[in-house]
């Protein structure tokens, strides 16, 4: 399925729209001035109504300012940048924390801070907006947190815990906060 949408989908694109999807793959979500930023350009809106027009990229043009890339073709474009150099994705990663920070968005922000395996500005964001995510229901990404965070990490900042157990607390995880 991959070799098909590399040959017959992703090889029929213009090179800017190409290069566009390497540069916006690793996101969750798209918005146009996300993508201008990650790309350093202005042509985004252009390339994301072309893809919405192929039917590339969920989402409308008119009602909603995001849009995301269909769940196969992301897979594809995810796989395609597990073969770049690690310090590109980092790169991007941070970019799109910054980003995110910018606007206001911790919990995505947060998500690529981790993919980014900045653990400095993963444990910064953390400590500033702990508490709104446990209260939005940002579970996962709280254990995902913990559980990424090397020990060094946890022992540097023990406070980073805190959070955690009382997520495990909220959810009747007793056993587990105990410990």
């Amino acid at each position: 399925l991959f070799e098909y949408l590399e040959r017959n989908i992703i090889a029929e694109l213009a090179p800017p729209l190409r290069e566009f999807l390497h540069q916006t793959a690793h996101l969750q979500r798209l918005r146009v001035d996300l993508c201008n930023h990650l790309a350093g350009a202005e042509h985004s809106r252009d390339c994301l109504d072309s893809l919405l027009d192929q039917g590339l990229v969920a989402g409308s043009k008119y009602s909603d300012n995001w849009r995301s890339y269909h769940t196969l073709l992301q897979n594809f474009l995810l796989q395609q940048l597990k073969k770049e150099a690690t310090y590109k994705q980092v790169e991007r990663h941070c970019k799109a924390s910054d980003w995110y920070r910018d606007f206001v968005m911790p919990d995505t922000c947060l998500y690529h801070a981790l993919q980014a395996q900045d653990y400095e500005r993963a444990v910064s964001i953390y400590a500033s907006s702990a508490r709104e995510l446990v209260v939005a229901g940002g579970a996962a990404l709280i254990e995902e947190f913990v559980n990424t965070m090397p020990a060094e990490k946890t022992d540097e900042h023990p406070y980073i815990l805190w959070p955690y157990v009382w997520m495990l607390v909220i959810s009747q995880r007793f056993t587990e906060a105990a410990e």
